[in-house]
């Protein structure tokens, strides 16, 4: 049993590690610390002999992971092989089994990121961590999945997990070795998962990180509800059997299974070998397994078990016909909501997951120009866009987005549906976007910029698109000039219904701040994006660790800036506790190591809320050359006892950390080892008592190989042994070490203080922030051509041609690699007259004024949720909810929540030229705009030219009545 009740001690790198500590290194400067940025000084390097005989913290464990086995019998040389390879074996066998590729079937796992980059770095994986492999401090010990789950005991993972942030993925052989060589902690389990195609046209393989939760009942007992997780990979098959073991169903009774949506209609699953994702099968729905009755028959056809749905028409897939097959005016005829209903009053059934398709087709099916333009008129032998459908532009899709769409709006406005599958608009829509096949959630803006893009490029009246240069010259010239000459080189290329509608036109100004240089350009639009105007900051808890000993910890929640850096997270440290950001340390405490420094200019959202961040205060600032800061880890070393086959006791010594650690500065050059002891003794004082040393015998000293004889301030190199192997054996921490008042931490008032309430949020609001002044950032700068440099330039957006259609997107949700978030905040908007005319720097474009006739919704968070939509029906001016293929009257006091996503507005005629009707020939009006626009340029230019014309009179004028003056006087 060791005397010395002391910890570790591991020189403090950039990932908080611990470099390994020789033996008989002759070298008295602690090399290993940190300057001013967290950047690390590499140690030197030592003798290969020395680096096996280092010791860490008295870890009795060698540097290539090998138990240290200690005999009994010292006239025995033989000893038992390793249980585990060395590091470097380690790492050659699992690399190349984490470069193969993914096959359909195979099964792959999941591991705590964060065990595995500690892994990595013992084994030196990445050349950056090649200089600290096989550190015994580094070793991660048993594999724990633990804080993957939310639920352990249902085996449930926690949501939006990342891979690379929360997780890594490892082929089964690759797990299979990690187990044998660390094991599985107790209180972990194998996270297993297939890997399965995505994509219902292009396939592509993925990892099945998330299943799919199943509702199971039986028949007629539905409300006996029981969930079960299925992989997407499955077989309706294996999905049969799973529910008719669930439900003690006899092998001799016959069964089948029925899928149910929504809308209480219900699916036949006949396809035994089809995979769950190939039926369409989503999470959340309901799967049904129904016996045959005693007579034989089944209870589908009778009235238990009756809805709406004509089954077997509705599920009847119409193929697909080539361009311009008529097949599409059939392709939702089957749909089964055939209650008569007012016209545009039908529903959209959810078809698994597909809710944000049917809010975009919702607000888009309810664009009154649009409809007409599809629909047509009674008595029109052909329906207007047909007559401007190209099939031949290679940026389109043939045609085919277009007659899709205009057959869905016939079934939805022809008064006789109630509601309908839009499964052929599905397919089309996946056939020609991949990221939309399969039965993922999306998003509504996304979907929708999507299929406007497709319906102007299947109706694009340019056939054959010419070539045009778009380098305008801008100096010295007119908005008005530059404007019109960029909108008439746009039209050259793009003439459409859904330009004619949709599509407005920006300013965009960018100002150099060195030379003043001024970059004007006018670029069309389809949308406005508007920020929202909350506050862009995050609270963190973090603790703060003095360096007084005596001193518990802290407490504190900070509110710092998403988007901001570590630097701001110190800065608000020093205004509650006024110490200099220059001696703070940010660390990631994990596991009683420390898993990560940050540096000053890491991004604070590389910090998850399910990390326990601790900040360090140093006695001497980061970057001193004289001071390095040193971590201290505690340990407890354990022994197992074992017998060789031959009869031979050994004894295997292993440390295993615990605690949390703490951090010394010491003297980089100069400093004894008794002087290092002693820094550390203060510094954990107050949580660890220190033991008495009792003399050793001479037979004591001399059975250990060497003597303790070092005297205060001798060099630390004669007396590292003595100071690195001090441990805590198990009695030895129940004695010393004090567990409660090394957790004890008290909460500062921040952690307690109440939020400002939230000011309203408007459109105007929203409006004000998206045409504000910006400074770009530094990976943003523009490169400027008058400086021929990159400089961060400030920017301006401006309106300046408006849309008949203006459709606004609230921008709820961000994303990053580290951090995701959604804004709740109700954003208010008016239904009726929305003036942008503050927002308008074109003096000619009249008066924006703007009626509501669409909104959008999104309920829930990230990664979910679900979408409904409010429209104003056209013909009689209600308002109504649509919530798949429920539709229902709604208020119009209800329609701006804060779940209100996009905003769909028609321009007012009041003040402005009634714009011409759609279903007369575009291509004439699209050549009168052209046209229109051209007279005006030429009279603005006789304008410019009469009016030059007269300044040159009138100061002829003006130089001839002075010189008839001077004449005068003279």
């Amino acid at each position: 049993m060791s005397d010395v009740s002391d910890s570790g001690v591991e020189a403090m790198d950039t990932t908080g590690d611990s470099p390994d500590d020789t033996k008989d290194n002759n070298n008295d400067e602690a090399e290993a610390g940190m300057d001013a940025a967290g950047n690390k000084d590499e140690p030197e390097a030592s003798s290969g002999e020395n680096e096996k005989e280092g010791g860490d913290g008295g870890d009795s464990t060698p540097s290539n992971g090998e138990p240290h086995e200690t005999s009994e019998s010292q006239s025995e040389t033989q000893s038992e092989p390793p249980p585990v390879p060395s590091y470097e074996v380690q790492k050659q066998e699992i690399h190349p089994l984490l470069t193969q590729r993914l096959k359909k079937g195979d099964k792959w796992y999941l591991v705590d990121q964060k065990w595995f980059k500690q892994w990595k770095k013992y084994t030196g994986f990445d050349s950056w961590d090649q200089h600290t492999a096989g550190e015994p401090g580094s070793n991660p010990g048993p594999i724990d999945t633990s804080n993957l789950f939310k639920d352990p005991s249902k085996e449930t993972l926690n949501d939006h997990l990342m891979e690379e942030l929360d997780y890594a993925l490892l082929p089964q052989p690759a797990w299979e070795k990690l187990v044998a060589w660390y094991g599985l902690a107790s209180t972990s389990k194998p996270i297993c998962r297939n890997v399965v195609e995505y994509g219902t046209y292009v396939k592509h393989l993925k990892v099945e990180v998330y299943l799919i939760d199943l509702k199971l009942t039986l028949h007629p007992h539905a409300n006996e509800i029981k969930t079960h997780s299925f992989s997407r990979s499955d077989t309706i098959k294996t999905l049969h059997e799973k529910l008719v073991e669930i439900f003690e169903v006899s092998n001799d009774e016959e069964t089948r299974l029925w899928q149910r949506y929504m809308t209480n209609s219900y699916e036949l699953l006949t396809n035994q070998s089809q995979t769950v994702s190939d039926a369409g099968i989503y999470g959340g729905q309901m799967i049904l397994l129904e016996k045959k009755t005693k007579d034989g028959q089944w209870a589908r056809s009778s009235s238990s078990l009756t809805s709406t749905t004509n089954t077997s028409s509705y599920y009847t897939r119409s193929s697909s016909g080539s361009q311009g097959s008529s097949s599409y005016s059939s392709s939702y005829s089957s749909s089964y909501g055939r209650d008569p209903s007012s016209p545009g009053l039908c529903g959209l059934s959810n078809l698994g997951n597909t809710c944000f398709m049917n809010s975009a087709l919702q607000c888009l099916g309810n664009t009154k120009p649009l409809v007409e333009y599809f629909i047509g008129k009674e008595g029109e032998a052909e329906k207007p866009y047909k007559k401007h459908i190209n099939r031949n532009n290679p940026l389109g899709m043939g045609g085919v987005i277009a007659e899709t769409y205009g057959s869905l709006l016939d079934e939805m406005w022809n008064g006789q549906n109630s509601y309908l599958a839009p499964r052929q608009f599905k397919n089309i829509i996946g056939r020609h976007a991949p990221q939309f096949s399969g039965y993922s959630q999306h998003d509504s803006h996304e979907l929708l910029a999507f299929l406007l893009d497709g319906l102007h490029e299947d109706l694009n009246l340019v056939k054959k698109k010419p070539y045009v240069d778009m380098d305008i010259k801008t100096d010295g010239r007119d908005d008005n000039d530059i404007a019109r000459e960029t909108w008439l080189k746009y039209l050259q290329r793009n003439q459409s219904v859904i330009v004619r509608l949709f599509q407005g036109q920006l300013k965009s100004t960018l100002h150099c701040p060195k030379c003043d240089k001024e970059s004007r350009i006018f670029d069309p639009f389809m949308y406005l994006s508007l920020p929202l105007p909350v506050l862009n900051t995050r609270d963190i808890e973090v603790f703060f660790v003095r360096t007084d000993p005596s001193a518990s910890m802290m407490k504190y929640r900070l509110a710092v800036p998403k988007n901001g850096s570590i630097i701001h997270l110190k800065e608000k440290m020093q205004a509650v506790t006024s110490v200099d950001p220059s001696n703070l340390v940010v660390i990631d405490v994990y596991h009683s190591r420390f898993h990560r420094v940050y540096y000053d200019k890491d991004p604070i959202s590389h910090i998850m809320d399910r990390d326990d961040i601790f900040i360090y205060e140093l006695c001497k600032p980061l970057g001193d050359q004289e001071w390095v800061p040193v971590p201290v880890y505690m340990r407890e070393i354990k022994h197992h006892s074992s017998t060789s086959y031959f009869g031979q006791k050994h004894v295997t010594s292993y440390g295993q950390v615990f605690g949390l650690p703490v951090i010394v500065t010491v003297p980089r050059k100069g400093c004894t080892y008794r002087t290092l002891y002693e820094t550390i003794s203060s510094q954990i004082s107050r949580v660890v008592l220190e033991p008495q040393k009792k003399k050793k015998t001479k037979e004591e000293a001399e059975g250990e190989g060497e003597k303790v004889t070092a005297e205060e301030g001798e060099s630390a190199d004669s007396e590292m042994k003595e100071t690195q192997e001090g441990t805590w054996e198990f009695e030895d921490k129940e004695t010393y070490y004090n567990t409660k008042e090394a957790d004890a931490y008290e909460d500062h008032e921040s952690c307690s203080a109440t939020k400002e309430p939230k000011k309203a949020i408007t459109v105007y609001g929203c409006m004000d922030l998206f045409v504000n002044k910006e400074v770009l950032g530094e990976d943003d700068a523009w490169y400027c051509p008058q400086c021929k440099e990159h400089v961060q330039a400030s920017k301006k957006f401006d309106l300046w041609k408006m849309p008949e259609i203006l459709v606004i997107h609230l921008k709820r949700f961000s994303y990053n690699r580290y951090f995701r978030n959604k804004i709740e905040s109700k954003v208010e908007f008016p239904l009726e007259n929305l003036d942008l005319s503050d927002y308008v720097v074109n003096q000619e474009e009249p008066q924006p004024l703007y009626d509501l006739f669409a909104v959008s919704n999104h309920f829930g968070g990230l990664g979910g949720g679900h979408y409904t939509a409010y429209a104003k029906n056209k013909d009689n001016g209600k308002w109504y909810s649509f919530d798949d293929s429920h539709v229902s009257e709604a208020s119009p006091e209800s329609i701006c929540s804060s779940a209100s996503y996009l905003l769909f507005y028609q321009r007012k005629t009041e003040g402005r030229r009634k714009p011409e009707p759609l279903n007369r020939s575009l291509s004439v009006s699209f050549d009168e705009e052209v046209k229109e626009e051209n007279i005006k340029f030429q009279k603005k230019q006789q304008q410019q030219q009469q009016s030059k014309q007269a300044n040159l009179i009138k100061e002829e004028a003006e130089e001839n009545q002075d010189g008839e003056g001077n004449t005068f006087s003279d």
